[in-house]
């Protein structure tokens, strides 16, 4: 029975680096993403062991085709990276209802129809780990990102009652990232008028992460090695969440 690993919007940024060190590892890799070209040149980059996989989140038929595809192949799923996630920056009152329910759709309700689909076959196989793309955002209030924050504490908390509802075999964690070199800093940095070096000021550790360093938490988090950790949410943003200093360094 071939191992397999599921990650969700798997083409680029964070999705694609995780790609990258699981096929570095030598596991087959069913990458999911809405953008069918982009996802083909994984196939293109990475070799046969790479296998992408149509997959709109959102859409539940389409969940219940890659679950299908699963058990049709009789893999072996080791662990699914529920990682597809949209990012937009308003205020409250400038949000609409459209961009609203864009950001619950595809950052929460991605993930529910992940575990829906996904966590039984790992509890059948008495043995997975699926992994929730959250963010230090879930852990603290910032301007601009209140709906984008509250749907990725949707997530930390989905994350807790999954984790109950199926141990003992299946272990459920998040992950909070902070400022990492993406394609969402790009953006934020756009929004606010800012490049996005600019951001790493107000990381404790003075840089930006990268998206090399969030794959690789994902992968201890689907090893062994963490075999007793579920329930939990892990932050990966180089200190920010730890606080803000009540002083301010002389420049």
């Amino acid at each position: 029975m071939q191992e397999c690993i599921i990650i969700t919007g798997a083409a680029t940024g964070i999705g694609k680096a995780t790609v990258k060190k699981f096929h570095s590892e030598g596991y087959t890799i069913i990458g999911c993403d809405i953008n069918v070209e982009q996802g083909r040149q994984l196939e293109v980059e990475f070799g046969e062991k790479v296998m992408f996989f149509e997959l709109d989140v959102t859409k539940e038929g389409m969940w219940e085709n890659l679950k299908n595809y699963i058990i049709e192949k009789n893999y072996h799923i080791k662990a699914l990276f529920n990682n597809a996630g949209i990012f937009i920056m308003n205020s409250l009152e400038e949000t609409t209802e459209q961009e609203y329910n864009q950001m619950f759709d595809i950052n929460v309700k991605g993930c529910f129809f992940g575990l829906k689909y996904i966590a039984p076959i790992l509890y059948q196989q008495q043995g997975g780990s699926i992994i929730n793309a959250s963010s230090n955002a879930a852990l603290f209030g910032a301007k601009g990102l209140g709906i984008y924050g509250a749907t990725k504490g949707a997530v930390r908390t989905l994350t807790k009652n999954a984790a109950m509802e199926y141990a003992p075999y299946v272990r459920v964690n998040s992950i909070h990232p902070g400022y990492i070199h993406t394609q969402m800093i790009e953006y934020a940095a756009k929004v606010s008028n800012k490049e996005p070096i600019d951001q790493a000021k107000f990381v404790p550790l003075k840089r930006l992460g990268n998206t090399e360093e969030i794959a690789e938490l994902v992968y201890y988090l689907s090893s062994d090695k963490a075999s007793y950790i579920t329930g939990s949410e892990l932050v990966i943003d180089g200190g920010v969440a730890a606080g803000q200093s009540i002083w301010e360094e002389e420049s």
